[in-house]
């Protein structure tokens, strides 16, 4: 962080390597349940998609009958890499000048803005979170909530 002429600010960054996430039920079955598709198994090999020359990311999606399917067999293939960097924080403030303050009564009086959970730069499916533990239950983890707040620190 620093400060200069009233202005301030504060920058955090936060991040890991070298870890690995094994992606759950949820996200290589391609239907949880009752719900629909996951978006990016849309994806997954199939004829039209291989001779139209479209962009294959998975084997060929399966349901039903979990013998010999691709996506229900546990695999190496579904551990990605969670190494990530996330914009954690950041706050910019302005504390306006003492002399203008003492005619109103006040001491100081600061105006700001801060966000949290700002961006974050990984490699794992959209959506998820690289710091969400694995699993290999069919729990959906909770989405990271970015936030942003204006405030006033008034002194009297």
């Amino acid at each position: 962080g620093a400060s200069f002429k009233g202005f301030d600010f504060s920058v955090l960054f936060q991040g890991a390597t070298n870890v690995s996430l094994a992606y759950n039920r949820r996200h290589n079955r391609g239907w949880f349940e009752s719900s629909g598709a996951v978006d990016y198994l849309v994806n997954s090999w199939s004829k039209e998609r291989y001779e139209q020359g479209l962009p294959i990311w998975f084997p060929l999606l399966s349901e039903g009958d979990v013998t010999n399917k691709n996506n229900y067999q546990s695999s190496t293939f579904w551990v990605r890499d969670a190494s990530y960097v996330r914009f954690k924080n950041l706050e910019v403030g302005y504390t306006f000048s003492k002399d203008a303050l003492r005619k109103i009564g006040l001491s100081s009086i600061r105006a700001y803005i801060s966000g949290n959970n700002i961006y974050t730069w990984s490699s794992v499916f959209p959506g998820l979170d690289p710091e969400s533990p694995p699993g290999i239950t069919n729990e959906e983890p909770y989405p990271l909530t970015r936030t942003f707040n204006f405030g006033l620190n008034i002194k009297f």
